[in-house]
């Protein structure tokens, strides 16, 4: 690469794989086990899972791919909010278990009332005051709003990398020498880069902080800037009050330890789930996907490392890009992806005269296109 070429990586969830982070895939099997058979979040995740594998056989897909974590937590939010949905009021009813896995019991009334107590402390609604009221009633959501705090703390732990030997095959990355800036684009939660870049001794540029403050992500003009598209496990949304600065309240983000996430667990990460929910108003995500737009159109190569091309949102970047820049891309994604039936990546594979693919995994892939000598 010349000293003129200007390059950027994009990380999907391949890329942290070999540092040990379940791929989107197994992270289901993982959550399924470690939130337990007989507990009801472990039945909720399990029933979703059924589901969601009886719709993948009505299309006819491979059953024994299994289901990917970003659908999982997509269909419990979902559900959760299934009374709030624009198309619920065209469903007739849902499935018996749905309501059964969400509803509120009534407990007996005291002596000295004869108001109806709810074990989830909840009012009813409109819908469930058409019922009686020694009958038991379906809960807003609350149980899949329960179970998805629980796979939130339970995907903490498998993403949080604290070995750095575990991330020294993205080194080669970190060490390039022909650029004096660079920037990674991630749509992994995980740490993996910020422990890489710690272990040679450098500091990482998130902008989150910047962000905070300001509503807008900074340029990275030297170093290493890290985009986390989809946020990151130790963000967390903080609320600010209201001063002469900020005439209304707004969340921020946080950075903050792992032994303090585990303390304030009740407050949410701020990361985006599910295929359909990659944007959102709420949060720097917005910023973060116009802050990697801009940073692409000054590239000259993209070296996309472990994506499945299933974001519409990412995909849409790279469209307008190969389309109105003559830049070139390199794609490293394990054996299988050649056959990928993602209709976007097809089509850019065909693009032989602008796209090498190398169908390896990170660890193989990443020292062969970013060599250190």
């Amino acid at each position: 690469m010349n000293d003129k070429m200007k390059e950027i990586i994009l990380l999907g969830a391949g890329a942290s794989v070999d540092a040990g982070v379940p791929a989107a895939y197994k992270m289901t099997e993982k959550l399924i086990e470690q939130l337990g058979e007989h507990s009801k979040n472990g039945y909720i995740v399990r029933f979703v899972v059924g589901g969601l594998l009886m719709q993948k056989g009505v299309k006819g897909e491979n059953l024994f791919d299994g289901v990917n974590v970003e659908d999982v937590f997509n269909a419990i939010e979902l559900l959760a909010d299934r009374e709030n949905l624009e198309a619920a009021p065209f469903i007739g009813s849902w499935h018996r278990l749905v309501e059964e896995l969400d509803l509120i019991y009534p407990s007996l009334p005291s002596s000295r009332s004869t108001e109806v107590r709810y074990t989830m402390n909840s009012l009813p609604t409109k819908r469930q005051q058409l019922r009686s009221s020694n009958e038991s009633r379906p809960g807003d959501g609350k149980s899949y709003k329960e179970v998805n705090k629980a796979m939130i703390r339970n995907l903490t732990e498998m993403v949080w990398v604290k070995d750095p030997k575990k991330v020294e095959y993205l080194l080669p990355i970190l060490q390039m020498k022909m650029q004096s800036n660079l920037t990674i684009a991630t749509l992994n939660y995980d740490n993996t880069i910020e422990l890489a870049v710690k272990s040679l001794g450098k500091a990482v540029q998130t902008g989150i902080e910047e962000w905070s403050n300001s509503g807008s992500f900074p340029k990275f003009d030297n170093g290493i800037g890290l985009l986390k598209l989809h946020g990151s496990i130790d963000w967390r949304f903080w609320p600010s009050g209201i001063d002469s600065s900020r005439p209304l309240s707004q969340d921020h983000i946080r950075v903050t330890p792992l032994d303090e996430m585990k303390a304030n667990g009740s407050l949410p990460p701020a990361v985006i789930f599910g295929h359909r929910n990659k944007l959102t108003a709420k949060g720097p995500f917005l910023d973060l996907l116009r802050a990697f737009e801009e940073t692409l159109k000054e590239a000259d190569r993209l070296t996309i490392i472990g994506y499945s091309f299933r974001d519409e949102h990412i995909n849409e970047q790279i469209t307008k890009w190969i389309n109105t820049s003559k830049g070139k891309i390199r794609i490293i994604n394990k054996d299988s992806f050649s056959s990928t039936d993602i209709k976007f990546a097809r089509s850019l594979i065909g693009i032989k005269e602008r796209v090498d693919v190398f169908n390896m995994g990170a660890k193989d892939g990443i020292p062969k296109c970013f060599p250190t000598e």
